[in-house]
């Protein structure tokens, strides 16, 4: 994908915030008709999301990815607390998200604030997917490996 233009970027602004707004209602209304009643549904909502912002050329767009990426991650960290576990839908989410935070880092265009809170939060993510699980037996790897890539290669 080339760089895109002044006015794709407030489009693709536009709607990466409506996304996640629409997210986020439905999370409000979790357990309620018209909410979120699992796990499975809020990534199946969220994921594109993410996917888009995966596809965004990291040079000279890297601001809204990373403040995007930023703000999804965050919201996804507190969802994941609301429900109860969902091994496979959460791990790949974590493997896209995991592919993403590792394109934003790699691209150079992070600021060391940036860097630290991306960092905070991937490993919060770790914390909180262990204590989801702690009672399911079989996820230990998984769990260990959330993340990792990205965790392995950040360096501030």
């Amino acid at each position: 994908m080339k760089d895109l233009t002044e006015s794709q970027l407030n489009h693709l602004r536009d709607y990466l915030d409506e996304q996640l707004l629409n997210v986020s209602q439905k999370f409000q209304k979790k357990f309620l008709p018209g909410g979120f009643q699992s796990l499975e549904n809020l990534i199946h909502d969220i994921e594109p999301y993410f996917q888009v912002l995966s596809a965004m050329p990291m040079q000279r767009d890297s601001f809204l990815a990373i403040n995007a990426t930023l703000r999804g991650l965050d919201f996804f960290l507190d969802a994941i607390v609301a429900f109860p576990p969902a091994p496979a839908a959460m791990f790949q989410a974590f493997s896209l998200l995991d592919s993403l935070c590792l394109k934003i880092v790699q691209s150079g265009n992070l600021s060391t604030t940036d860097a630290i809170r991306l960092k905070s939060l991937m490993e919060n993510s770790r914390m909180v997917v262990i204590s989801k699980l702690a009672d399911i037996q079989g996820y230990e790897l998984e769990c260990s490996s959330v993340f990792e890539k990205t965790l392995n290669d950040i360096d501030f």
